[in-house]
């Protein structure tokens, strides 16, 4: 396939999104919500007619037959609007791709349907095919059916529905609303265990693309919200921690870290909450393009980002939110001193990308420590990256940043988990001690605050051995580093001694695509909140079935 056959005229798509940025003030194409609006009350009044029929007649009675056939006919036409139809239920109010659905006040149609849905502890629908007249069948019947006795009925259901061959729908959790000023419960949630949970939603949203379903932002919400709520105070040792874990696919870790030094980066700009939320579901999808195939294979680098649009794209009609991630796709890798400035989260993705990449193994260039990759970037400041921008994320992470490995004046080496803490604090990181003066492993988990003991004699530079094999052990040579005792005469050393300096210049990162191990050459180089219809942002929670108090807030 010819790359002019491949890539439409995505620069002109580009000066026309951001055109449409500048008025999707109200955060939804009016004439399409009226219409999603209109159809979604016939769906939900449909809905519950045959799930009360199923609850009060034999499956085969004829009765059935008219409102089932209105009832396919009716997800066709919204299917003909939106692609996949998302359909979420939040305590007894109705949402259809984000929109709020308007019930006659007169009756109970909104509570009929959460209470059916939420005995099975599902929270909505998302259906990414029309069904048929028989699979729609079965599914109501299932759901009009008393729920299964077990500790997770959705869970059973999920199972169910593979037995069936139903892939046409997902189940979604149950939400709920958290009034705006209530606090959020934060519960001692180590991140490793919204890592480790975050892998498979990630995962999955991979595997949903690369099968040609619509995205669904609302299925990433409360991810994010996890994220952010993290980033608010334990994000050092976490940031660390994501860089390192090897057990998840590449491109699923590549999209978590981007993810949440991207909203490391957004808290420090002090956008609000809503916002943040819209960076964190673009930094989910950057990558997505290269879920796209292209004569059996992803596409290359150049044109991941207009692949990624197209991706976005199957998800019909235009909100602000989207838009941000349509531009986020397109512009995530462009210059900041193009003639063409990207957009906000463009430019913020640009430095957690980057960032992130350069501190991976990659084929294309040495894996840089975290204050070489640093002061790497920062040569590049005004011309890759913005140079604010750019000043607030260093500025945050510090002169050693997260996952940095130091020898202390004592001889021993530790890795860094703090980033910068404070005024005066910039050099003075929490560090956790990974070998001992005399080359043995620490007897006990050791944390030092360089704040109050010890200082930093020498930023350690591995030198990593890594074959194509990924079960090769990396190997650590003790000469690999710059001793700060140096004489400052000795060009070496200027990186180690300021971090800023200009380093080596090295090649442009790129980011890992799926499949492979490290990312490859390069040629150069917040879930969309539900649509409430009035004057306040809506903040997403969901309820996973462990035990969570999870909620749907009003900003």
């Amino acid at each position: 396939m010819s790359e002019a056959a491949a890539t439409p005229d995505f620069d002109a798509a580009q000066e026309s999104l951001e055109k449409t940025l500048e008025t999707a003030r109200a955060g939804e194409d009016k004439e399409l919500a009226a219409k999603v609006r209109d159809v979604g009350e016939r769906l939900g009044k449909r809905l519950m007619g045959c799930i009360r029929l199923f609850q009060i007649h034999d499956k085969n009675n004829a009765a059935f037959d008219q409102p089932m056939q209105e009832l396919e006919d009716v997800l066709g036409s919204l299917s003909g609007l939106l692609g996949a139809i998302h359909i979420v239920l939040v305590e007894n109010q109705v949402y259809v791709n984000d929109i709020r659905v308007r019930f006659d006040p007169r009756n109970d149609q909104g509570m009929d349907l959460n209470e059916n849905f939420n005995r099975h502890l599902i929270g909505g629908l998302s259906f990414h095919d029309v069904p048929d007249n028989l699979q729609l069948r079965k599914l109501l019947q299932r759901i009009a059916g008393p729920a299964a006795t077990d500790d997770h009925p959705r869970r059973g259901m999920v199972a169910w529905l593979e037995n069936q061959g139903l892939s046409f729908v997902e189940l979604q959790p149950v939400y709920r609303f958290r009034m705006h000023g209530e606090e959020r419960k934060r519960k001692d949630k180590e991140f490793q265990k919204v890592y480790n949970g975050s892998t498979f939603k990630v995962s999955e949203t991979w595997n949903n693309m690369e099968s040609g379903r619509h995205p669904n932002p609302v299925g990433l919400r409360r991810l994010i919200t996890d994220f952010i709520d993290l980033t608010e105070g334990q994000e050092s040792e976490e940031l660390m921690t994501a860089t390192i874990d090897d057990r998840a696919p590449p491109h699923v870790r590549h999209t978590l870290h981007v993810t949440a030094l991207a909203l490391l980066i957004g808290k420090e700009l002090e956008l609000p909450e809503a916002e943040l939320a819209d960076l964190g579901v673009a930094a989910m999808y950057h990558d997505m393009g290269y879920t796209e195939k292209e004569d059996g294979f992803a596409p290359p680098f150049e044109r991941h980002g207009s692949c990624g649009a197209r991706v976005l794209l199957r998800q019909r009609g235009f909100h602000e939110a989207k838009i941000y991630r349509l531009l986020s796709c397109l512009q995530h890798h462009r210059d900041f001193d193009d003639e063409r400035t990207p957009s906000l989260f463009a430019r913020i993705l640009r430095i957690a990308d980057d960032y992130d990449t350069l501190t991976r193994p990659r084929r294309d260039g040495p894996m840089m420590v975290p204050p070489d990759a640093m002061a790497h970037m920062w040569a590049q400041a005004g011309t890759y990256y913005d140079p604010l921008i750019l000043q607030v994320f260093v500025n945050r992470l510090g002169r050693y940043p997260p996952g940095s490995i130091l020898e202390l004046d004592d001889g021993r080496w530790a890795v860094v988990l703090s980033s910068n803490r404070g005024e005066g604090l910039f050099e003075r990181p929490i560090v956790r001690i990974a070998r001992e003066a005399d080359g043995g492993e620490p007897t006990a988990y050791d944390m030092v605050d360089l704040s109050y003991q010890g200082s930093v004699k020498a930023v350690v530079r591995p030198q990593v051995l890594m074959e194509l094999d990924e079960d090769e052990e990396r190997s650590w040579d003790s000469a690999d580093y710059d001793d700060l005792s140096e004489s400052e005469d000795d060009s070496d050393d200027d990186v180690a001694a300021d971090p800023f300096a200009k380093p080596t210049v090295y090649r442009s990162p790129r980011a890992p695509r799926r499949g492979s191990t490290r990312p490859g050459k390069q040629t150069k180089p917040p879930a969309s909140e539900p649509d409430l219809d009035d004057d306040f942002d809506a903040d997403w929670d969901a309820d996973d079935g462990d035990d969570d108090d999870s909620a749907f807030s009003f900003d």
